[in-house]
């Protein structure tokens, strides 16, 4: 069962997008509401540098990660990511029953040509069983607080020019109240005294989130 995701291709451009200002910091790329992807540095754009969209006439392109305060386990602005709040409360009744699990995929592409510094990639759900207000102020020190999470990474390079699938699949708790998906594309340049990392060529395009109750798993 398909679950909507707000400008799930890209192909509104920037409506259903929260990117930051030049003066933003890792803090404010969070959405504070659902139906909105709360961004870093981000473009929306069509075909371009012999890249074509994988869905669509628009894709994403990562541009910049935020720097500036963050996540307390990360010392340097490495990844540029994409947020987006799911509200699950029209299925939970379904959710209710128990055995649900909830799937991420999205489309991604390195094009960035040969070169010695890899990216990484990201899927991730986290799932909450309290409302967006009472986890959302303190992000994302409340990830504690998530009823389950999960991720799966793809490492790709300007090696594998094309366009491949990252994904992650969760268990639904029977309570869980809303998602945050979560997309990143993570330099792995670790050079000394780097500043915020930029991307050159990085795409997203086509999220899904699918929910699958008990009786469609193998």
């Amino acid at each position: 069962m398909p679950i909507t995701i707000a400008n799930p291709s890209f192909e509104a451009g920037a409506t259903h997008m929260q990117i930051p200002p030049a003066s933003a910091t890792r803090m404010d790329r969070l959405p504070q509401s659902c139906g909105v992807w709360g961004t870093d540095r981000v473009r929306p754009c069509g075909a371009e540098q012999g890249v074509v969209p994988a869905d669509g006439r628009r894709m994403l392109a990562f541009e910049q990660a935020l720097p500036g305060p963050g996540d307390p386990s990360v010392s340097t602005a490495d990844s540029c990511d994409l947020y987006q709040l799911v509200d699950l409360a029209p299925y939970a009744d379904l959710i209710a029953r128990g055995g649900c699990m909830l799937r991420l995929t999205a489309k991604v592409r390195d094009a960035s040509g040969p070169h010695d510094v890899q990216s990484l990639f990201v899927g991730r759900l986290s799932l909450f069983d309290k409302p967006p207000a009472d986890i959302l102020p303190a992000w994302p020190e409340t990830r504690s607080l998530a009823a389950s999470e999960a991720a799966e990474r793809l490492l790709s390079s300007g090696e594998a020019d094309r366009w491949q699938q990252v994904s992650a699949t969760v268990s639904l708790p029977a309570g869980s109240r809303f998602a945050i998906v979560h997309i990143d594309a993570t330099t792995m340049d670790r050079t000394p005294g780097r500043g915020a990392a930029t991307f050159d060529r990085h795409y997203c395009d086509d999220v899904r989130l699918t929910l699958l109750p008990p009786d469609t798993m193998p």
